[in-house]
């Protein structure tokens, strides 16, 4: 499983698809399911599920990366499209 981010454009404005997925094989191609729809999630509740993704053999080790992991914003997507048109 995964988490699969993308950003699409429709009449100027930028709209983000967040999508907890996995991969699996049909007579040798990769097909994807839809597990759940997380674009309604904070961005730091989507980071805690990536994490925990990551690690999901070793949930119980989490606690010692509390200190090693930061967050901060990314790039102001719209702003970057604004000042293109």
């Amino acid at each position: 499983m995964y988490v699969d981010v993308a950003f699409s454009r429709q009449n100027g404005k930028v709209y983000t698809r967040v999508l907890r997925r996995e991969s699996y094989k049909v007579k040798g191609q990769v097909q994807h399911r839809t597990i759940a729809n997380l674009s309604h999630c904070s961005a730091a509740e989507i980071q805690a599920i990536k994490l925990a993704l990551k690690h999901k053999g070793a949930l119980n080790h989490l606690d010692s990366l509390n200190d090693a992991v930061h967050t901060k914003p990314g790039l102001a997507v719209g702003a970057i499209i604004l000042l293109q048109t």
